[in-house]
């Protein structure tokens, strides 16, 4: 991201580990559709984190028609 001229971000950041399982599927109708979907959870900021900050967790799901 940048920054308009005469502006400084003096925020800092940190990098953080998590762990992340899912699993998906492919279906193919020939000549006409693919429908792709999935299904993820994800652990995140588990390794590194500071005293006072929590884990997070999210659940994401991915569903896509392909033509």
């Amino acid at each position: 991201m940048s920054l308009p001229d005469g502006t400084t971000n003096t925020s800092s950041s940190f990098s953080r580990t998590g762990i992340n399982i899912g699993a998906g599927a492919e279906v193919k109708i020939p000549f006409f559709l693919t429908f792709d979907g999935s299904i993820k959870y994800n652990m995140l900021n588990l390794f590194g984190t500071e005293n006072g900050e929590g884990n997070f967790s999210a659940v994401v799901i991915n569903i896509s028609v392909l033509f």
